[in-house]
């Protein structure tokens, strides 16, 4: 099922068998990563909101991935928060310090954080 669900066009066809996927297999990691993507891919906030609330609540599952911490990361991002982006991309960057993605995707959103202070006068 989270093989065939890669294969759909549509994003929300996507984010669908990914769901699907999470429900028959809900051990495994795999389906979180497409329905991250997927959610992201469809710019739907309701999806992207659905979305982080799942990867949110299958933390437990793979607690040190700092690729699920990065998608996280994207997640509150895509929702507009910032002060929670930055700290999934804090955390992608601890549990994977040689991933040049991670390194630099932490700090514009620590400038991003720190510019927005200055803006309201913190």
């Amino acid at each position: 099922v989270s093989e065939a669900a890669t294969l759909r066009h549509q994003p929300e066809e996507r984010l669908a068998g990914a769901f699907e996927a999470r429900r028959l297999a809900p051990w495994r990691a795999d389906p979180l990563f497409e329905i991250a993507v997927a959610a992201l891919e469809s710019g739907n906030r309701a999806n992207i909101a659905e979305a982080s609330e799942v990867l949110e609540r299958m933390r437990w599952l793979r607690p040190y991935s700092a690729s699920l911490a990065d998608l996280r990361g994207h997640l509150a991002q895509a929702l507009g928060e910032i002060p929670a982006a930055a700290a999934e991309a804090w955390t992608a960057r601890v549990f994977n310090p040689s991933n040049p993605v991670y390194q630099q995707r932490a700090s514009e959103l620590f400038l991003q954080l720190r510019d927005d202070d200055a803006v309201k006068g913190r």
